[in-house]
């Protein structure tokens, strides 16, 4: 298939921040998880990065059926981490994907209500994990009664 020039309509650059302890985002995350458990997706990923990539060019680039690799894209475009549009193509439309995200940053501990959890918990951290230096234990912020 020769190489047609696809300029994208959409350009979307964004960071993707999320939060453990923020109930909204749990969704997110679970999608991202789904989708980058698959070497195949993430190869993808790594293909469109750097320019869009019609649906045909990605199966063929990575050895793959157009089936499969509508499944994976569907994966990656459900976890917003890639945009799709139709385009006009030599034969009728064509499906273009490009990244849609510059960055993905997951935040384990959230100050607001990880800070109020109550001093055993910092005990029996350290306790299960003996490696915990203590410096850091001391350094842990107290838990003041509401």
């Amino acid at each position: 298939m020769p190489h047609v020039k696809i300029t994208p309509k959409i350009v979307q650059e964004k960071n993707i921040d999320l939060n453990l302890a923020t109930p909204s985002h749990k969704d997110m995350i679970t999608a991202i998880g789904k989708a980058l458990s698959s070497p195949v997706r993430i190869d993808i990923l790594n293909l469109i990065k750097l320019r869009p990539m019609s649906l045909q060019e990605i199966a063929e680039t990575l050895h793959l059926p157009i089936s499969s690799t509508a499944m994976h894209i569907k994966s990656l475009e459900n976890a917003h981490l890639i945009i799709t549009e139709n385009q006009p193509g030599i034969r009728g439309s064509m499906r273009v994907c490009i990244c849609g995200f510059l960055s993905f940053h997951l935040e384990a501990y959230d100050s607001e209500t990880d800070s109020k959890m109550p001093p055993y918990f910092w005990i029996c951290l350290w306790e299960t994990t003996p490696h915990f230096p203590l410096s850091q234990l001391v350094a842990l912020p107290e838990w003041t009664a509401s």
